[in-house]
Order: structure tokens, then C-alpha cells, then sequence
């Protein structure tokens, strides 16, 4: 059974003048961007490791203020029996 190509040497190209040149500097400009994008992606992830060890640096507060109008309920919640978060925990465990 025969097979029809449509990719055949037969076929003759016709040849532009310069397109090697401008397939020569495609290839370099993609290589150049290719590197840009490797020292950029570097960069983020330095600058993310130095953020990281900074964070870890510093030290955080445990201490929490309770302020008395964050508890003011003037009716239950639509959900549950009315005194549970929609998560799930107690109001009065949630400070």
C-alpha cells in the first residue's frame, strides 16, 4: 500500500536572500534570552533563600491582644447552634 508524503525532496525551496543571517541571529537571540531567563530565575531564588533566612531571623510575637469590640455578637451565627465559627472552633477560642 502505497503512502502519500507531503514532505517530499522533490519539492524545491525558494531561497530568500539573508534568511540565513536572520536564522543565524534568531538562534543567537534565543540563547541570549535563554540565559537571561536563567540568571533572572537565579536571582528570584537568591533574593527568596535571603528573604527566607531573614524571616527565620527574626523573632515573632506569641502575645495576643484581645480587644473587647471583636467579640461583640448582637445575634448568633446562621449556622450550627450560633456560637461555633463557620470552621468549626469555638467564638471565644478564636482570640
Amino acid at each position: 500500500m502505497a503512502v502519500r508524503r507531503f514532505q517530499s525532496s522533490a519539492v524545491r525551496r525558494a531561497t530568500i536572500p539573508g534568511e540565513a543571517a536572520t536564522t543565524e541571529h534568531a538562534a543567537q537571540a534565543t540563547a541570549d534570552w535563554k540565559k537571561y531567563s536563567l540568571y533572572g530565575c537565579g536571582a528570584v531564588g537568591l533574593v527568596g533563600v535571603l528573604e527566607f533566612f531573614v524571616h527565620l531571623s527574626h523573632s515573632h510575637h506569641d502575645e495576643v491582644i484581645v480587644y473587647p469590640f471583636r467579640k461583640i455578637r448582637n445575634k448568633p451565627f446562621p449556622w450550627g447552634d450560633g456560637q461555633h465559627s463557620l470552621f468549626g472552633c469555638s467564638v471565644d477560642e478564636a482570640e
